[in-house]
């Protein structure tokens, strides 16, 4: 059976490209995606067993926030494709776990060896790529909170900003803040300060 192949590609003749390259090494390529929001209905659409996943789409550096949700709401390994092989843009792909790491300008064969190697590695260890496991103090709070509002106490907890939030989970600042108001008063509190506070007891 062939592999199910997710492309996300700001660039349509990169992606037309490796869309071509994949399916002449019998890969069958489920899906295409040229935007951070088309990657996320995509990838519900099309159930790939991989991805391939551009860094830089648009004018930021939107794969990763992308790399962030496939992590924590997927357990499929995706790879990332790029152009920057910079120590900070590196960095930040780093912390997302991805598969791989393919730098443009890439080959038919790099492509092919990146995909065999990372669908190889995560057959041995799918654990590797299952959401972060709950902590006590998440596991308290689920009759409290909404999922997604653990998941908004989690990223505060990892130092996110609400742009930073609504970047991660692919909602307006305006959505991010109504949680919050929501969570302080579940929780009883009144800022970040007393939330973290709370959660740390």
């Amino acid at each position: 059976m062939s592999l199910r192949v997710l492309v996300i590609e700001d660039d349509p003749l990169i992606a037309a490209a490796i869309r071509r390259q994949l399916s002449s090494t019998g890969y069958l390529v489920c899906g295409m995606a040229y935007s951070a929001k088309e990657a996320i209905q995509t990838l519900s659409e099309c159930d790939p067993q991989i991805v391939l996943l551009d860094i830089h789409l648009g004018e930021g550096q939107e794969g990763i926030d992308i790399g962030h949700y496939i992590r924590m709401h997927r357990q499929i390994p995706f790879i990332f494709l790029t152009a920057h092989a910079d120590r900070d843009t590196l960095n930040k792909a780093k912390a997302t776990v991805p598969a791989g790491y393919i730098v443009k300008p890439f080959t038919e064969k790099d492509l092919f060896a990146a995909l065999e190697i990372a669908y190889a590695n995560h057959q041995q260890n799918p654990q590797s790529g299952t959401p972060i496991p709950l902590k006590t103090w998440e596991n308290e709070l689920l009759d409290v909170l909404s999922d997604r509002e653990i998941e908004i106490v989690r990223l505060i907890r990892d130092g996110y900003t609400n742009q930073g939030i609504a970047g991660q989970l692919f909602i307006s600042i305006n959505t991010v803040k109504t949680h919050l108001n929501h969570i302080y008063q579940k929780l009883n509190v009144s800022s970040r300060t007393g939330l973290l506070a709370k959660i740390r007891q």
